[in-house]
C-alpha cells in the first residue's frame, strides 16, 4: 500500500475520533471549550474579539460561518458551534500533509522505510499530546500544521537555499503566531537554534531580530501576552516541575523525551562523518529543543504547556532516528511509538467531556430571563464556567482572578455565578476541591443571594454599585 493512501487513512482516522469526541454531545469538551464559540460570536457580531487574542482561528471560524450563513435562513449563531466543532476536527491531522513532504524530503537522501514513518504518523495526531488539544486547545490545534510547514520549508531551505524556501518558511511562522502565541514561542525557538547551529559566528543580528519582530507581532494582538513573553526569563524556573507533582502525561513525556535524546545522542556519536549538510543543522537544534522542552526544572506551569508541544520535534526527530538507525532499533522505535498512542491516548479520550452537563447548560440559558442583564453587568464564574455562562447569558462575564477594586465601580451590577451540581463527572478537573477550578468569591464585600436554582445559585456583590 502507497505512502499517500496510509497518510489519508490516519487523517481520516484522526478527524473521524475528534469528530466523535465533539458531536456526541451538545456543549464543547474541555475547561475552555465555550472559548472558542464565544469569541467567534464576539468577532461576528461586534467585529472585535470579546477577549485579547492572536485572532487567526477566530477569523477563520467566522469566515466559515459567514459562508454557511448565506446559503440558509438559520441565524448565524446557530452555525458557530457545528463550524466549531468541525473545523477542529479536521484542521489539526493536515498536519500529516507537511509531515508527508518532510517524510519524502529526507527519503530522498536515502532509503527511508515507510512502516516506521507510518508509525510516527499515526504518533502526530493520536498519540495523547494532540489529543489533548481536541475541544479544550482549539488553537494550539489550529497552529500545529503551520508550525509542521515551518520545519518543512527549513529542511528544504537547507538542502537547497533560496529565497522562496525562505519566504516559505517565514510566512508559516507568521501563520503560527497568528494562531496560537506558545506554538508560536516554540517555532520560533526552533527558528533560533537552526539559525545557530547553521552559521554560529552570524547568529547574533537575526536572532535580536528574530526576537525584536516576535515581541512586535504578539504585542500587536495581545500586549500583556508580549509582556509575559518580555519576562519569561524571570519565570522560566521559578517553580521546578521536578519539585512538585508530576502527572502522568508529564512523566510519559519526559521518559519519551530522554529515551529520543539517547537514540539521538547515539546517532550523532556513531556517525557524526557520515551526516549530510541538512543534517548536521536539524539533528542537534531538534535535539536541543526537546533538550529545552522537557528540562525538569522548568517552571511547572511552563513544562506542562511545553509537553503538549513535544510532539512535534519528536515526530520530526524520529523520521531523522529511522534513516539513521539499524532496522532493528528503527522497528522497536516505531512499535513503542504506537505503544504510546494504545497504552494511554483512551485515558485522554475518557476525559473529554464539557465541564458542565447539558441539562445544566438548558438551565444556565434560562437564568438569562430571571436576571436583569446589560451591558453593565458583569457575571463572574469559576475557570471554565465563565465562557458558557457568557455564551448563555450574552453578557460580559470573566473569572475571580479579574475581580479587584476597580471592578466594584465598573459596573451597574456583578454577579457570582455558583454552580451547585452538574459539573463535569469525570476527568482531571471534575474534583469540586480542584484549587484553580473552585466557585468564586469576592476580594471584599458581601455577597446577597439573590436567585436559587436547581443547578445554580446567583449572587450579588454589594461591594459593586447598585
Amino acid at each position: 500500500m502507497g505512502r499517500k493512501i496510509i497518510f489519508f487513512f490516519i487523517f481520516l482516522l484522526a478527524a473521524a475520533l475528534r469528530g466523535s469526541l465533539h458531536f456526541r454531545q451538545e456543549l464543547i469538551p474541555g475547561v475552555n471549550g465555550g472559548y472558542y464559540p464565544l469569541q467567534v460570536r464576539s468577532l461576528l457580531e461586534n467585529g472585535r474579539l470579546g477577549f485579547a487574542d492572536m485572532p487567526l482561528y477566530f477569523w477563520f471560524n467566522a469566515f466559515w460561518v459567514k459562508g454557511l450563513r448565506g446559503l440558509s435562513a438559520a441565524p448565524a449563531e446557530s452555525w458557530i458551534m457545528p463550524v466549531v466543532k468541525t473545523v477542529d476536527s479536521l484542521f489539526l491531522p493536515l498536519l500529516l500533509i507537511p509531515l508527508y513532504l518532510i517524510g519524502r524530503e529526507l527519503g530522498r537522501a536515502g532509503g527511508q522505510r515507510w512502516l516506521p514513518e507510518s508509525a510516527v504518523a499515526v504518533f502526530a495526531v493520536l498519540a495523547p499530546w494532540p489529543l489533548m488539544f481536541t475541544g479544550d486547545l482549539q488553537k494550539n490545534g489550529f497552529a500545529i500544521p503551520f508550525f509542521f510547514a515551518f520545519l518543512l520549508f527549513g529542511l528544504k531551505y537547507l538542502r537547497q537555499p533560496s529565497r522562496g524556501w525562505m519566504l516559505a518558511g517565514l510566512i508559516s511562522l507568521g501563520l503560527t503566531g497568528l494562531s496560537h502565541f506558545g506554538v508560536f514561542v516554540v517555532a520560533a525557538l526552533t527558528l533560533g537554534l537552526g539559525l545557530f547551529f547553521y552559521a554560529p559566528r552570524r547568529a547574533l543580528l537575526p536572532l535580536g531580530a528574530l526576537s525584536v519582530l516576535s515581541t512586535g507581532l504578539v504585542a500587536l494582538f495581545d500586549p500583556s501576552r508580549a509582556g509575559r513573553l518580555l519576562k519569561v526569563v524571570t519565570e522560566l524556573f521559578r517553580r521546578p516541575a521536578l519539585l512538585g507533582p508530576v502527572g502522568p502525561p508529564e512523566l510519559l513525556g519526559y521518559l519519551f523525551s530522554w529515551l529520543l535524546l539517547g537514540l539521538g545522542g547515539y546517532v550523532w556519536y556513531k556517525h557524526k562523518a557520515k551526516l549530510d549538510a541538512v543534517e548536521r543543522v536539524a539533528l542537534p537544534a531538534l535535539l536541543a529543543l526537546i533538550f529545552f522542552l522537557s528540562f525538569p526544572l522548568i517552571d511547572a506551569d511552563y513544562a506542562r504547556r511545553f509537553m503538549l508541544m513535544l510532539f512535534v520535534p519528536q515526530a520530526v526527530l524520529c523520521l531523522f532516528l529511522f534513516r539513521l538507525l539499524s532496522p532493528r532499533l528503527g522497528n522497536a522505535l516505531a512499535v513503542t511509538l504506537l505503544l504510546v498512542c494504545l497504552s494511554f491516548s483512551p485515558g485522554v479520550i475518557r476525559f473529554k467531556e464539557p465541564v458542565i452537563t447539558q441539562a445544566a447548560f438548558e438551565e444556565l440559558e434560562s437564568l438569562k430571563t430571571q436576571l436583569q442583564l446589560d451591558e453593565n453587568t458583569l457575571v463572574i464564574a469559576r475557570h471554565g464556567l465563565e465562557w458558557w455562562a457568557g455564551w448563555a447569558l450574552h453578557c460580559k462575564t470573566g473569572n475571580e482572578k479579574g475581580v479587584d477594586e476597580e471592578t466594584a465601580g465598573k459596573y451597574r451590577q456583578v454577579l457570582f455565578l455558583h454552580q451547585k451540581k452538574g459539573k463535569e463527572s469525570s476527568g482531571p478537573m471534575a474534583a469540586d476541591n480542584h484549587p484553580g477550578f473552585r466557585e468564586p468569591e469576592p476580594p471584599f464585600g458581601e455577597m446577597v443571594e439573590v436567585l436559587d436554582a436547581d443547578f445554580f445559585r446567583v449572587y450579588a456583590w454589594k461591594g459593586s454599585r447598585q
